[in-house]
């Protein structure tokens, strides 16, 4: 059986508002940058410590922990199908997908007194995302951990600039404890644009563009081995009541999958759009712990090579995927 899974999800974070969400496909953006809020908060953090103080943390530090260039990022996903750039790996059953990510900021023009650089942070992180699954027809007969799809080891770096501008790249290594499929590995560059508040205030239509690369291995992710994908994409946003202790986040991601070889001869692979809400939760939070819920459902339209896929039991070119997540930034 050909093996095809996806690596750690990626998600956007909504910037400028008072508080951090992620959302689902762009995880990498979200860890490497918590925007201008999260800059403005570190920079007060370091100010206001006391400079003849052999301890450099400050009362007031904003993450867990005493290095406020470290922070981390848990996120507890529960979906109805399991669909990795258009191809269909579970489409039975529930698959519960979590995540644990830390990173490290190396430069930060504020944190680092160097408002006039061109880049604004430049920030190193690594990650565990992991499919487990209700279904385990995907899942070798003799494996002890049939339900434990996919673990996916992910590191990368984000590059912020000029404001508004970030570029992703990382390394993901896929394997499965269940037995589904061998070892393997592709290499994934987002590049994002927040324009936020550009032409309406809370607006954003975060415009995306991603690549990936199969490096040749055992397993791959799409229909053909040492292949390209190309993912183009926008992500309109709009925060209400972002003045308010209750922000709502409305976010609708839309993709496109194109690749020739990647989708086995077919240019066509996938098209996905769909709505997204988030929303804090005050009781699971506190200064340095933020916690969110979101729900959402997506549309998946097939490409013809994607459709025929043997692990698309119904044959059928139209998927509704509807999840719910949990995400706690510390």
């Amino acid at each position: 059986m050909l093996s095809l899974l996806l690596a750690s999800p990626l998600a956007i974070q909504p910037a400028h508002a008072d508080e951090y969400y992620m959302y689902e496909d762009e995880i990498e953006y979200a860890l490497a940058e918590r925007i201008e809020k999260e800059r403005q908060d570190l920079a007060s953090t370091r100010v206001s410590a006391n400079p003849g103080s052999d301890d450099p943390t400050p009362a007031g530090q904003k993450t867990t922990f005493t290095d406020p260039r470290f922070s981390g990022v848990f996120k507890l996903d529960f979906k109805s199908q399991y669909i990795s750039f258009g191809v269909v790996l579970q489409d039975e059953g529930v698959t519960i997908q979590p995540m644990l990510a830390l990173r490290y900021t190396f430069f930060d023009k504020v944190l680092d007194n160097s408002e006039d650089s061109f880049i604004n942070n430049v920030t190193g992180f690594i990650s565990s995302w992991n499919d487990i699954s209700t279904n385990k027809d995907l899942s070798s007969p003799t494996s002890p951990y049939r339900y434990y799809t996919e673990a996916d080891l992910v590191t990368g770096l984000s590059v912020t600039f000029q404001d508004r501008f970030n570029l992703t790249t990382s390394l993901t290594e896929l394997q499965s404890p269940a037995g589904a499929f061998g070892p393997g590995a592709f290499l994934k560059a987002v590049l994002s644009m927040d324009d936020t508040g550009m032409v309406v205030d809370n607006f954003a239509l975060k415009p995306q563009f991603l690549l990936i690369y199969e490096i040749p291995w055992e397993s791959q992710i799409g229909l053909q081995p040492d292949a390209f994908l190309f993912e183009p994409g926008i992500t309109p946003t709009y925060i209400f009541g972002s003045d308010t202790n209750f922000p709502v986040t409305l976010a609708v991601p839309m993709r496109v999958g194109l690749g020739n070889k990647f989708y086995d001869g077919n240019d066509y692979g996938f098209f996905s759009v769909g709505p997204e809400f988030t929303v804090p939760i005050s009781g699971l939070s506190s200064k340095t712990i933020k916690t969110y819920a979101s729900i959402g459902y997506t549309y998946i339209n097939l490409g013809p090579t994607t459709t025929d896929f043997i692990l698309n039991g119904d044959g059928s070119s139209n998927k509704h995927v509807y999840n719910f997540g949990l995400t706690t930034t510390f």
